[in-house]
């Protein structure tokens, strides 16, 4: 019997999410972020501040690497940390206006982006959905850690 990784979805995953990643670089250096600055600016939503710990888990870095992404972010003036105000030891995020504008900008751009890739073609709809299935059950999985 021959032992592969094609039938683990894991694997295939890690995969695809390599041959991405470049892309996903290059499309960050055109709008001065890294990667990571750009996966959180994504991952913030208007109106709704997130604690910088499950910040750290939705862009799946350590803690004190997001001080000095959100640093950035907050540098440029994209995002506002305070204060929770349940919690004072908790420090929230939330998009101020040029975020807002920026997030919604760097959104429509990124589709522009993915459908001006190669592979873009090749990518059924019925996988999209199925990536979106997916990826809200990691989400799900990953708030419960």
């Amino acid at each position: 019997m021959k032992h592969t990784l094609d039938e683990n979805p894991l694997w295939l995953i890690w995969s695809l999410s390599s041959h991405l990643k470049h892309h996903i670089a290059d499309f960050s250096e055109q709008h001065n972020l890294s990667p990571s600055q750009l996966h959180a600016l994504l991952l913030l939503q208007p109106d709704t501040p997130v604690p910088m710990n499950q910040l750290s888990c939705l862009v799946g870095c350590d803690p004190s690497y997001t001080t000095g992404l959100v640093d950035k972010l907050v540098a440029l003036d994209l995002v506002t940390r305070q204060e929770s105000t349940q919690d004072r030891r908790i420090k929230t995020l939330t998009l101020n206006t040029q975020g807002v504008v920026l997030r919604a900008d760097l959104i429509q751009q990124f589709g522009s982006f993915y459908k001006d890739l190669a592979i873009s073609k090749h990518i059924p709809n019925t996988l999209t959905s199925e990536l979106k299935t997916l990826s809200k059950i990691t989400l799900e999985i990953s708030r419960t850690k």
